[in-house]
């Protein structure tokens, strides 16, 4: 890729996984010279902006931002979710026209964005599940969704996957199920605590318990009190991110628990590098940066979210994580025994070959 090239980056408004790994890109990209527009919206340009604090920024709505139910099923909410991908992804793709306009981008990112290609522009689509997970009822589908994402994918110039290739990668059969599309690459792992401002470890308070969390409301917040309701009487030492750059108000809580909406990458670092015991959603980008850290930790997915509860059992097979359903909380203290038991894994980190070959 030529120096000095202006590129729109654009993550995907799913919580935080797709704008945390993002981080490593953008500082990638803008260590190869270029200049990086960031556009998104909500939380993700909220914590981009954080992170990026002189770069400028746009607003691109959101729009098909998915809020799972706390009530309804997975399988009733679906055909709601796919009629609003689709639309969402029109809308999308019609409004990155009006920024080839303003913001005259020579390349544009997609961090699982569906409908950011475009033919006059060189266009980049990120994305760890060319095979999209579909739910056990649906899993006649999943064959005919592949070919449908695989069509997406090619009308992109380049498909980034975030992952090692070969029998050390994490994510499984959402990369290797079926064959890949002619345009994508894998580029190695991509977090943002393997940029060599975040490794500086220094020395903090340690945690018995780091809890971090993420992800799309109300799942997000289900978690926390529940979480909250188990920890709240025991005598650990506990750190509980919440998620929330946006937001500066803190629920006040016991005093074993310290709690915070956000903090700065490197902040995060050492927290988890230095805790006892961390417990988290199992988001590809979380696995990631555990990966990066080389930690293991309770993997709780995120209820109805295929994707997680693959990638949290995938993790508990190859026995790097331990997983616990997040409707089986009661048994948290005996799944953190098994944890502390398991033993560790060897680093997965492997060079990057992102831009090299780009």
């Amino acid at each position: 890729m030529t120096p000095n090239r202006t590129i729109l980056f654009c993550p995907l408004d799913w919580g935080l996984g797709h704008a945390c790994r993002s981080v490593y890109y953008i500082r990638k990209l803008l260590e190869k010279g270029h200049r990086v527009i960031i556009a998104a919206d909500k939380t993700p340009l909220s914590f981009l902006r954080k992170e990026f604090p002189d770069l400028e920024w746009v607003r691109f709505p959101s729009y098909y931002s998915i809020r799972y139910s706390s009530i309804l099923p997975m399988f009733m909410m679906a055909p709601f979710y796919f009629l609003k991908i689709i639309t969402g992804s029109v809308r999308e793709h019609s409004f990155l026209k009006k920024l080839l306009k303003s913001h005259k981008p020579d390349i544009v990112i997609s961090d699982n964005r569906f409908g950011l290609w475009n033919k006059k522009k060189t266009t980049i689509y990120i994305t760890h599940q060319v095979c999209i997970r579909m739910p056990k009822w649906a899993k006649f589908l999943e064959k005919s969704v592949y070919k449908l994402h695989r069509w997406i994918i090619r009308k992109y110039d380049r498909c980034w996957i975030p992952d090692n290739q070969g029998p050390d990668n994490l994510s499984g059969e959402l990369s290797g199920k079926f064959p890949l599309p002619s345009n994508a690459s894998f580029t190695g792992i991509a977090s943002r605590f393997l940029l060599t401002e975040n490794k500086l470890l220094g020395k903090s308070n340690p945690y018995d318990i780091v809890v971090i969390l993420s992800g799309p409301e109300p799942q997000r917040a289900i978690l926390e009190n529940k979480l909250l309701n188990i920890l709240h009487d025991s005598d650990k030492k506990i750190f509980l991110l919440r998620g929330k750059p946006g937001e500066t108000e803190i629920p006040q809580h016991n005093y074993n628990i310290k709690m915070a909406n956000h903090l700065p990458s490197r902040n995060i670092s050492v927290l988890l590098s230095q805790a006892g015991t961390i417990i988290c959603r199992s988001g590809y980008t979380m696995i990631m940066d555990l990966a990066a850290l080389n930690k293991k930790a309770l993997l709780i997915p995120t209820p109805g979210q295929t994707e997680q509860e693959y990638l949290a059992s995938y993790m508990n097979k190859c026995g790097r994580h331990i997983s616990l359903p997040q409707k089986n909380l009661s048994e948290l203290w005996i799944k953190l025994k098994e944890l502390k038991a398991l033993k560790p894994k060897p680093s997965l980190i492997q060079p990057t070959t992102l831009l090299q070959q780009q």
